[in-house]
């Protein structure tokens, strides 16, 4: 269910230019998602969405995203 849910936030379709946008870390392990077809097969699989005939765009990576996004009391002072 987690990645289900990362996925559904990270990729965006873009119809119009019959492309995938989809997160950066897939390019960092591409060898361990299978290349860009394992990549295709995964979003078609866990979104349940037809991109065949799509090109695949990989996002870029801002480090400096989120850097709040952990609990409150883990704060160092």
């Amino acid at each position: 269910m987690a990645m289900i849910s990362f996925l559904e936030q990270e990729t965006n379709f873009d119809n119009k230019n019959k492309r995938v946008n989809v997160t950066r870390l897939f390019l960092w392990f591409l060898g361990d998602f299978g290349g860009i077809k394992g990549v295709k097969k995964i979003i078609e699989e866990k979104l349940n969405i037809d991109i065949s005939g799509f090109g695949i765009k990989f996002k870029s990576y801002h480090w400096d995203e989120k850097l709040l996004n952990f609990h409150p009391q883990l704060q160092i002072a």
